[in-house]
């Protein structure tokens, strides 16, 4: 491969003047053991606004996640560059999609599994955390984080309510199948 070289996805100019609470949302992949880097930068017409978010690093696991970005330091007119750094070897492929820039809405967002594994052992306990953000511009309620393995109910927590821009972490944890491969989702339920 050829280790620690940068790609760059630069978007058009991007009109933030109709937007009260500028939010950028994105998903990405980031899969393979010699995993760089993902940046992303801001341009805001006269400098490079380095690393918007905290830098996504290493292996992220075959699984896609949802990022979410708050763009209301920035007005008028934008760039957003995704700064791909690659990684020891040949396996450091990484892809972005789905890209926006809209109204952050009121609302909370499962931003990221923590400590999830790529491979684990049949029938063992993943011990992990997710990550629950606001990604929206107003107070939430508090809600209920439900975990399910395989489509089946896992377990289920409470989350309290987050101010704008707040996340909390919850630990959590799954027993494996014995063979093949699961599927482990993490969904957000209103407090009646």
């Amino acid at each position: 491969g050829n280790p620690n070289q940068s790609a760059y996805l630069v978007s058009p100019p991007l009109d933030l003047t109709a937007l009260s609470a500028p939010s950028l949302s994105f998903w990405y992949h980031m899969f393979g053991d010699d995993m760089g880097e993902l940046h992303v930068d801001v341009w805001d017409g006269s400098i490079w606004n380095m690393d918007i978010i905290p830098p996504i690093v290493g292996n992220q696991g075959d699984m896609w996640f949802k990022q979410i970005a708050s763009l209301t330091a920035f007005s008028g007119t934008i760039n957003i560059r995704f700064r791909g750094i690659t990684g020891s070897g040949f396996e450091s492929d990484m892809a972005v999609d789905d890209v926006l820039v809209d109204e952050a809405q009121p609302d909370l967002a499962v931003t990221q599994f923590i400590g999830f594994p790529a491979f684990a052992p049949g029938s063992s306990t993943v011990n992990f955390d997710v990550e629950v953000s606001n990604v929206g511009a107003t107070p939430t309620p508090g809600t209920i984080l439900d975990i399910s393995l395989n489509g089946s109910p896992s377990s289920s927590h409470s989350v309290s309510a987050l101010t704008s821009g707040q996340s909390d972490t919850i630990s959590t944890s799954i027993t494996t199948s014995a063979s093949g491969t699961d599927i482990v989702t993490a969904a957000l339920q209103a407090i009646p």
